[in-house]
């Protein structure tokens, strides 16, 4: 394969050496025809150096209609498809080329951008084998940019508003966090802290202590001194009245009352009974 170009190097056509034994010249030797378009970059090169501009405009950018441009976001996987089987086909050896069929959407897409890489194209079949046919020209060329890069895919962005809240009511509920102000209390309505407090730790007695100020004396008061009580004797025996006998004393003809003494028990370890030198 050997490339042709113009006089001006706008052109270029890759086509076959056709050199052989008997003809050994190449192709690669035949100058193509400038067309229109480098007449207009020549008189462009030429203004710009008499006015002095040193990076003239370029206006050799393609120009993508918006109709390319909106059905390639939609189609950026075909887009990408056509692309690298025009590319094939400029830089291969053959002339023509049948794509395979496709729904008349596509079929549309492919002739607008086979007129913009300059290709001639034509449709082919009958329906529903309906496809398009494209061949070379002396100024077929790839655009720059390209559509794909002209008109990219939008990217795939993130749901939010309703979604999120969704989201949220379908996923289980955190405990909040506390704060750095609050982190030596407990979050309220944290289950969390909760039993943590009312668990009381394995290594201490499970009895319960009074709280200091409810019906216990606090650590720091001093505990109350007892009142010593005298031992209350036992009740004595009641005493009965001594009855009174009335007796006549003799040659005097008085009576004279007379008085029947009762004597008290003596317990054996009472000191009644002891005298003072056995004492």
């Amino acid at each position: 394969m050997v490339t042709q170009q113009c006089a001006c190097g706008h052109l270029q056509s890759r086509t076959s050496c056709g050199a052989s034994f008997t003809n050994p010249s190449s192709r690669e030797t035949v100058q193509l025809k400038c067309n229109s378009e480098c007449m207009v970059r020549q008189r462009n090169a030429r203004l710009a150096d008499a006015l002095g501009i040193k990076s003239p405009i370029d206006r050799t950018l393609t120009e993508w209609s918006p109709d390319l441009k909106a059905f390639a976001r939609q189609n950026h996987s075909f887009v990408l498809t056509v692309e690298q089987t025009f590319k094939d086909f400029i830089l291969g050896a053959r002339t023509t080329l049948i794509l395979p069929h496709m729904p008349p959407a596509k079929r549309t897409f492919v002739i607008g951008m086979a007129d913009v890489y300059h290709l001639g194209r034509e449709l082919i079949d009958a329906e529903p084998n309906r496809s398009v046919q494209i061949r070379r020209r002396i100024d077929t060329r790839l655009p720059n940019p390209l559509l794909s890069a002209a008109a990219p895919a939008p990217v795939a962005t993130r749901l939010g508003g309703l979604a999120n809240l969704r989201a949220n009511a379908s996923s289980p509920s955190t405990p909040p966090v506390a704060s750095s102000w609050s982190a030596g209390r407990p979050a309220a309505g944290s289950s969390t802290t909760a039993a943590t407090v009312a668990t009381p730790p394995t290594s201490l007695p499970t009895s319960r202590v009074p709280s200091p100020g409810i019906g216990a004396p606090s650590a720091s008061a001093p505990a109350p001194t007892p009142v010593p009580t005298a031992p209350v004797a036992a009740p004595l025996a009641p005493v009965v009245p001594t009855p009174v006998r009335a007796t006549v004393m003799p040659h005097t003809n008085i009576p004279v009352p007379v008085v029947n003494v009762y004597s008290l028990s003596v317990g054996d370890d009472d000191d009644w009974d002891h005298s003072g030198d056995e004492a």
